[in-house]
């Protein structure tokens, strides 16, 4: 009897050694920086060196205000406002309460949209009509422009023109009570002095001149009963 003292061969699978070939290659592959991804961000020196159409100033005064930041795209600066959904009107306009950097209101802007035009909701296109209130838009600007735009995609003629700002009502103090007048009559600011009871009268000094009389009228009848008698 012979023995073989040939080593046994490793004998792989051809789809073995395929997916080997190609984890290889994705990790020779160079890898995506992530770092130089856009972040969402509020630039707010970016929005005052925004230069805002005269006419969109003069609707919406405010809108500096509004400002969250500015995206740059293909050179271009669009303003980026955020806004929830109040209402669509029977007119084709919709409204929206735009909000500041420290989610204040700053008021109502009506829009008209152009027909056909949607607003992206989490990545989704969604007609105006679908909308529910306090949904959170987001609308753009570009610079020197008198429209607003759903995304910076958008060409100037599909821009939703500004229709009215309703500004919002400013918050007043609380009014001060006012001090209870009845209380302020009920106390004088300067009592008057306490003055004593007149318990002491007339008839009293009268009583005690009479007594004294009668007691001298005693004492010189009694005298003159000694000097009787002495005689």
């Amino acid at each position: 009897m012979t023995t073989s003292n040939s080593k046994p061969r490793l004998c792989l699978p051809a789809f073995a050694i395929g997916g080997l070939l190609l984890a290889g290659g994705a990790l020779a592959a160079p890898q995506m920086d992530t770092s130089k991804l856009p972040t969402p961000s509020n630039h707010t020196e970016d929005c005052a060196q925004v230069i805002w159409d005269t006419q969109l100033v003069s609707t919406y005064p405010r809108i500096a205000s509004g400002c969250r930041e500015v995206v740059m795209v293909n050179g271009k600066k669009w303003a980026r406002f955020e806004g929830d959904f109040v209402r669509n009107n029977e007119d084709g306009s919709f409204t929206t309460e735009f909000i500041d950097l420290r989610d204040r209101s700053l008021g109502n802007v009506t829009l008209m949209p152009k027909p056909g035009q949607q607003v992206t909701l989490s990545g989704t296109k969604t007609y105006f009509r679908e909308l529910r209130a306090d949904q959170r838009l987001n609308l753009y600007v570009p610079e020197g422009a008198s429209g607003f735009a759903m995304d910076t995609t958008e060409p100037v003629d599909r821009y939703a023109s500004l229709v009215r700002y309703e500004a919002a009502p400013e918050i007043e103090p609380a009014p001060q009570p006012e001090p209870d007048r009845r209380m302020a009559q009920m106390t004088p600011a300067n009592p008057p002095l306490a003055r004593l009871p007149d318990t002491a009268g007339p008839l009293p000094l009268l009583a005690l001149g009479s007594v004294l009389s009668l007691f001298g009228g005693s004492a010189l009848a009694l005298r003159r009963r000694l000097r009787a008698r002495k005689a």
